[in-house]
């Protein structure tokens, strides 16, 4: 038995649960907010959204499948080549694995006996320079394929999306304390999913649990299962 591969499906959930409340929509908002003024804006705002998204689901796919239908319209839109916009996307959801929490991390750790804390760690600098790196690349195909900026400089935009950052770290910070609460703990990891997915859009719509639990279930199974 191994306590850690229960993440597996918890981060696969948390994904699934961030798509359907619209939070995937918040996040590229908030990306839009802090670099759409720059050349190749959209490009850049996939990458932004993807590292944020990356510490909230673990796993490349959920980035992909959650943010990646999103930026890829956008993109298409507002005129950037198909190749671009799905290349820049794939290329993006890579850092999900790399940024803590990462799902193959947890799963590694497991198998070979590895701090998982200690991978995680170690994940931060590498995510960070992928980070740069793909920023960078974008920037260059921006300037020679002549893409222009994709958002108004805004410094009220901007201050707005730093208020709710730091309002989210802040939510973040008191939650996590909530959380190793021996006594509320509990009760506080069995609800809140739920509480936080109603606080967003008010209502939950049970017709779709299925659809949620469906890979929560497979991949699940796949990373924990017992097989005869």
């Amino acid at each position: 038995d191994s306590f850690p591969l229960l993440a597996v499906p918890f981060f696969i959930l948390a994904g699934n649960l961030m798509n359907s409340a619209g939070v995937t929509n918040r996040i590229f908002h908030f990306a839009l907010s802090l670099v759409g003024w720059l050349k190749g804006g959209l490009g850049h705002v996939n990458i932004l959204a993807s590292v944020i998204f990356s510490g909230m689901s673990g796993a490349a796919i959920a980035d992909a499948g959650g943010l990646g239908t999103i930026e890829i319209k956008a993109m298409k839109d507002n005129g950037y080549p198909t190749k671009f916009a799905v290349g820049v996307t794939a290329a993006s959801a890579t850092i999900g694995p790399i940024i803590p929490p990462s799902l193959p991390m947890v799963i590694y750790g497991v198998q070979a006996n590895v701090s998982i804390g200690q991978l995680f760690t170690g994940g931060f600098i590498p995510g960070l320079v992928m980070t740069l790196l793909m920023m960078g690349m974008v920037t260059y195909f921006s300037y020679s394929q002549h893409y222009g900026r994709d958002a108004a400089l805004n410094w009220l935009k901007m201050g707005k999306a730093f208020l709710e950052l730091v309002i989210l770290l802040v939510a973040a910070y008191f939650l996590f304390h909530l959380w190793q609460d021996e006594e509320l703990g509990g009760i506080w990891k069995f609800g809140a999913p739920f509480l936080g997915l109603m606080a967003i859009d008010k209502f939950l719509r049970l017709e779709a649990f299925m659809a949620l639990m469906t890979p929560v279930i497979l991949i699940g199974g796949m990373a924990s299962g017992l097989f005869t």
